[in-house]
């Protein structure tokens, strides 16, 4: 019987499967071939420790540890040795802010413990590929098929190597984000034992290619498929073949992770199921933002209709027992706002998930993910200045991303986000401004990082390097000691790249103020700092961040009805008009003095001219609170934690809150099936 295997190697996550392999063994089911996944990722991390294996998976930056750790095992001994890539490589890396997080010894280790340690994580590495060949029968597989994404390499160059030596009678294949476009045609040419490349999305043409093999057929020409003919590379016509229905698709079968991750120490309480609603990115088809790398062929949107992913998302479920869930989609379809959040939220499915978004969202959107039970996202930030944030082309203004982070902490929503920095043709005042700015905002959720741009291929500052000031782009330093080949074939192999700025900016300097002030926001751990509750007829505010200038504020009257108008973001003329219209007559000048007293208080800033409420509105966790109460259903910690720490903020107003919404949830009508 015809048999594929694939393979996930290290460095992928170990709490979670990867949908690509799960929707090709679901595919390759469609068609009667039978199909097993090896996580041999999993057995690296039993190999070397979980936590070891943690701290490696996060250097996937500059140092790429994880590549490397498996470079000997793929070119030899010729690279350059342990101690030269620690000192040149590594131990500036681990120097960096986030490098220092991720450093996988004591931070105060010798430089010659680190050399040895290394030394050691490379044999281990040699070690555990000899066990791999020998733990399995590759012999009985027609395929075996390597996914290779981010640090999976030549982890999984160096097995492929091993298993064609000793079974040549066997097809290597290689697929995952390493290939696509001109990577894989290059991966093609440079590594002889692999038999076929599949660029791009596979769930088309690498189940065509299998389906013929099977079929005892010579495999047509497929789009996508890189293959040796007569000893030469075969490029098809087309480097992509994308999926255009979504709903076309397989559930994507996750049984061969849960029945070996289940085996792994610290068992399930982290793990998290990867679902797909859309592939593409509908801003990116608008305006790619400068930095971004993703969807190198394939930026057309697509997405699956409400009832495809509402009832995969139930499959999966009912599959696996696990309700956490982490979308893999670049940006969320906005009809999904209409049509599946609202379904999500009525259902009782009990699913908690993660999206990523863009930052425009508004009250309605970020209540709407809280109560369909997205917990994470990540909104795509990036900056606090309107000027840097148009240089991306991210389509969104600064007052914008802070209404945002403000929206998140009033609805429990995570946000994940960082400030990045070193774009061509910026002005460094703007950092200034930003670091000036944190201080206003210490009481919501902080970058993780802080750093200069990334140099991605497929990006438009790698597209268009030279009118968008780049110069002398070339691989990532780290590169040259992984692998031993010359700068033009390391230019089309890798994703990464260094680069020069022709204006001569100077980012790491001018960042550093800003860096320092994050690291001073994370560092005072103000959530809850600045907080309100609106009684009916005024609002008390609760301000305990350093720089507040009251730590008690009641506004009532005109002040009240302005206060709410800025939480939005609004305009002088904006608040005249708003304030005409409701029969609230005031002068320009009037409404002006009460707008600049309150930042004054610095419970607003003016912002792209706008003026923005910075307090965060206590009510719809007290709403979450009396919801559950109402519901006779335990509230979930996040909401018990910060209603404790509310009441503590704003005992006399919480009480009363709290009975309104206990009391507006009784006088509510019984919503029937």
């Amino acid at each position: 019987m015809f048999r594929v295997l694939l393979v996930q190697m290290p460095f992928a996550d170990i709490n979670r499967p990867s949908i690509g392999i799960s929707l090709l063994k679901a595919g390759l089911a469609r068609v009667g071939i039978a199909c097993d996944i090896a996580y041999l990722n999993l057995d690296f991390a039993r190999h070397i420790g979980v936590e070891n294996y943690g701290h490696i998976d996060r250097f996937n930056g500059a140092p790429q540890l994880g590549e490397w750790l498996f470079a000997e095992a793929l070119c030899g001994p010729g690279l350059p040795d342990v101690a030269t890539y620690y000192n040149e490589v590594l131990r500036p890396a681990m120097a960096e802010p986030f490098g220092r997080s991720a450093a996988f010894m004591a931070d105060q280790a010798e430089d010659l413990e680190m050399v040895a340690g290394l030394t050691r994580l490379r044999r281990q590495a040699a070690d555990f590929l000899d066990e791999c060949l020998n733990a399995f029968d590759w012999g009985r597989y027609d395929i075996v098929g390597f996914t290779s994404t981010f640090q999976q390499n030549t982890p999984s160059l160096s097995l492929a190597r091993l298993v064609k030596s000793r079974h040549p009678g066997v097809l290597i294949a290689l697929g995952g984000a390493n290939c696509e476009g001109k990577m894989g045609v290059a991966m093609h040419r440079l590594f002889p034992f692999i038999d076929i490349v599949c660029s791009g999305e596979g769930d088309k043409s690498f189940v065509t290619f299998a389906a013929s093999l099977a079929a005892g057929e010579v495999p047509p020409t497929i789009n996508g498929i890189i293959r040796r003919v007569d000893g030469e590379t075969l490029v098809p016509p087309a480097l992509a073949n994308p999926v255009q229905d979504m709903d076309w698709l397989p559930v994507p079968d996750y049984r061969d992770f849960f029945d070996t991750r289940l085996k792994l120490a610290g068992a399930a309480d982290d793990l998290t199921v990867p679902i797909e609603s859309s592939r593409g990115c509908w801003w990116g088809e608008t305006a790619h933002c400068t930095f971004c790398g993703l969807n190198g062929g394939t930026m057309a949107f697509r997405t699956k209709s409400a009832d495809r992913f509402l009832g995969e998302l139930t499959d999966l479920v009912g599959h696996y027992g696990i309700r956490n869930f982490a979308s893999v989609d670049n940006i969320i379809d906005m009809r999904y706002f209409q049509s599946v959040l609202p379904r999500l939220a009525k259902s009782d499915l009990g699913v908690t998930l993660f999206y990523e978004t863009k930052a425009n969202l508004n009250r309605s959107h970020v209540r709407l993910l809280r109560q369909s039970g997205v917990t994470q996202i990540q909104p795509g930030i990036e900056s606090l200045s309107t000027a840097t944030l148009n240089l991306m082309r991210k389509g969104v203004h600064a007052y914008q991303n802070i209404r945002l982070l403000r929206l998140c902490a009033e609805y429990l929503v995570h946000p994940s986000w960082n400030i990045l920095g070193g774009f061509p043709g910026e002005d460094p005042d703007e950092y200034r401004r930003q670091a000036d700015l944190t201080e206003l905002i210490v009481h919501l959720t902080p970058p993780i990082y802080v750093g200069c741009v990334r140099l991605d291929r497929f990006s438009p500052l790698f597209e268009h390097a030279t009118e968008m000031g780049v110069g002398s782009v070339r691989p990532m330093a780290a590169y040259r000691y992984i692998y031993p080949f010359a700068q033009n074939e390391l230019t089309n192999l890798v994703y990464f790249f260094d680069f020069d700025y022709r204006d001569g900016e100077m980012p790491e300097i001018y960042l550093s103020d800003l860096r320092d002030a994050v690291g001073r926001w994370k560092a005072l751990n103000a959530h809850e700092a600045l907080v309100y509750l609106d009684d009916g007829e005024k609002i008390i505010i609760a301000d305990r961040r350093p720089v507040s200038v009251e730590k008690r504020i009641v506004l009532a009257g005109l002040d009240r009805e302005v206060y709410h108008l800025c939480e939005d973001g609004a305009s002088l003329a904006a608040i005249v008009r708003s304030l005409t219209a409701a029969g609230r007559a005031a002068s320009e000048a009037s409404l002006h003095r009460i707008v600049e007293r309150l930042v004054g208080l610095r419970l607003v800033i003016y912002l792209d001219d706008r003026y923005l409420a910075l307090a965060v509105d206590g009510s719809p966790r007290i709403e979450m609170l009396a919801d559950c109460l109402a519901a006779g259903d335990e509230p979930p910690s996040d909401v018990a934690k910060s209603v404790r720490k509310l009441f503590d903020e704003l005992p006399d107003v919480f009480g009363r809150r709290l009975i309104h919404h206990l009391e507006r949830n009784a006088s509510k009508e019984p919503v029937h099936a």
